[in-house]
């Protein structure tokens, strides 16, 4: 009988037992499967296939206290791992460290579950997707690499529906993708792209990340190194903080990073920070916010030469802040509504600065103050066109 089909068989039947689980182990095998299914509480299964070759693994739990593993580590080829749990305190772990091209997929209902994928240590070309539904569960995506050498191509999602509920990603080197998307209140989001301690500075460039909120209360914030990065944010609701933060901002001939925020609701606070260790400073990042709604606080700094900001609040009662040091910087404020606060300080020379208020000036404040030299007109618009 072929090896492979043998293993398959072994290893179905193992998992099929309904008294108890058993773990499975192959070891030296190409395209080998697994699979395991428990209905009932407190239950625990193991499938490792370290040693083996294109693996396949699958798992599926319905109760609660149940904790399901699945090992790939190190194992070549396209490695394929599946979890499926329902139910509550059940908890669930993938880890296809140290290999390339791996698939990696969880699916949690109800309350009080943890979903782990590890996919670190010199990895490329991985994808890792989790999704939960219910309240106070907890996400974590890792991709990181070690301490020398870099990680690639990876891409991150996910998704959680309810409350209370907590995501993570964090990814190491240079074009990866995460994606996270909450909907309920209170939920909290990070995503974190960043190069190691001994890599080479320029290492974690042209990553996207991506986090859209529906609900109250939530939490965004990403975090990124180097260039060339994009950074996006929503929010729908009410009580929301978003904050985008992008060091370093240029290196070489490489060109800033982009941050967008776009909020919805009422209480929002937005903050994008773009900073560089380049020799002239950060160069040529862009940060947008916009917000639509009452006491929103929208705040963006940027240092270095070439940046560009902008804000666009919609409302009454929104407070406005561009910090710019350096050169050749623009810096452009809207505000559509009443009562608003609008401040935009430039420290250099050669920037640009511009603030709209559509209402009557007497209701508004308009703030601007520029160091330096040669800095174009400031230009201040209010409702009656003055």
């Amino acid at each position: 009988m072929n090896r492979n089909i043998l293993t398959f068989m072994v290893a179905l039947v193992l998992a099929a037992s309904v008294s108890a689980w058993a773990d499975v182990v192959i070891t030296d095998a190409t395209n080998p499967i697994a699979y395991q299914a428990k209905y009932g509480p407190s239950n625990s299964a193991h499938i490792d296939q370290s040693n083996s070759v294109n693996n396949r693994a699958k798992q599926i739990t319905i109760g609660g206290h149940n904790t399901v593993n699945i090992w790939q580590m190190g194992a070549p080829g396209e490695n394929r791992a599946r979890q499926w749990q329902r139910g509550w305190n059940n908890q669930a772990d993938i880890d296809q460290s140290n290999s390339s091209g791996n698939r990696a997929l969880q699916l949690q209902r109800g309350i009080h579950n943890v979903a782990t994928i590890d996919q670190s240590d010199t990895n490329s070309n991985n994808r890792a997707r989790q999704t939960q539904r219910g309240g106070f569960n907890t996400a974590t995506i890792n991709q990181t690499a070690d301490m020398v050498d870099n990680s690639s191509h990876n891409w991150a999602w996910q998704a959680q529906s309810g409350w209370g509920n907590t995501a993570t990603i964090e990814q190491v080197g240079q074009r990866n993708r995460a994606s996270q998307k909450q909907f309920g209140s209170g939920n909290t989001a990070t995503i974190t792209q960043h190069q190691e301690v001994l890599q080479q500075a320029g290492e974690n460039h042209d990553n996207v990340a991506r986090q859209e909120q529906y609900g109250r209360g939530n939490t965004a914030t990403i975090t990124q190194e180097d260039s060339e990065n994009y950074a996006s944010q929503k929010q729908y609701g009410a009580h929301n903080t978003a904050t985008i933060y992008q060091e370093d901002g240029a290196w070489e001939n490489w060109g800033g990073n982009i941050a967008r925020q776009e909020q919805h609701g009422w209480c929002n606070t937005a903050d994008i920070r773009q900073s560089g260790t380049f020799p002239n400073g950060a160069f040529q990042n862009v940060a947008c916010q916009y917000q639509r709604g009452f006491m929103n606080q929208a705040t963006i700094d940027q240092s270095g030469i070439d940046n560009f900001a902008k804000q666009v609040q919609c409302g009454a009662g929104n407070t406005s802040t561009i910090n710019q040091s350096g050169n050749g910087n623009t810096a452009i404020t809207e505000q559509y509504g009443h009562g608003h606060t609008a401040t935009i300080t430039q420290a250099g020379n050669n920037n640009f600065a511009r603030i709209v208020q559509t209402w009557p000036s007497s209701q508004t404040d308009n703030i601007i103050l520029d160091a330096g030299t040669d800095n174009a007109t400031v230009t201040i618009i209010n409702g009656n066109g003055s």
